[in-house]
């Protein structure tokens, strides 16, 4: 899920929520993720997955929605990862262009078994954007016994 800030989500509240309900339905769902979503596919919704030196990226979404809460504009979907063993995974969030900031808030993860996983947030250093001088967070998956 994607959570914004103040500005942003007054600013959507303000456009989208066009009954003025407090809440996004239905039919105001649609123009926010063809308005305000989408423009992300080419950039993988800031989501890449590494992989022994191989780049897993993103051009689909399922189960989008907008929601409002505590007066907050909250995205929430899914990109199918399909089966990924959980060796030496590290999934990375941020923009490369460094205009939208992408912080990692909690990590939830379930892990089909055999495996149980649990998610180490750290730096990804091999990956560097915004003229070489930052390293975007990533979660580094690691199996459990």
């Amino acid at each position: 899920q994607w959570i914004f800030d103040d500005m942003f989500s007054a600013m959507m509240i303000m456009d989208y929520d066009s009954n003025a309900n407090g809440r996004f339905d239905a039919n105001e769902i649609g123009p926010i993720k063809s308005d305000y979503f989408d423009m992300f596919k080419p950039l993988s919704y800031f989501t890449k997955i590494y992989r022994h030196n191989s780049v897993i990226t993103f051009d689909h979404t399922n189960h989008f929605t907008a929601e409002i809460n505590d007066g907050r504009l909250i995205y929430r979907f899914r990109l199918n990862t399909g089966a990924l063993d959980p060796e030496d995974l590290k999934i990375a969030l941020y923009d490369e262009t460094y205009y939208h900031d992408v912080n990692i808030i909690s990590a939830d993860m379930q892990g089909s078994p055999p495996y149980r996983i649990r998610a180490r947030e750290t730096e990804l250093a091999e990956v560097s954007f915004y003229f070489d001088q930052l390293h975007p967070a990533c979660l580094v998956l690691e199996r459990m016994q």
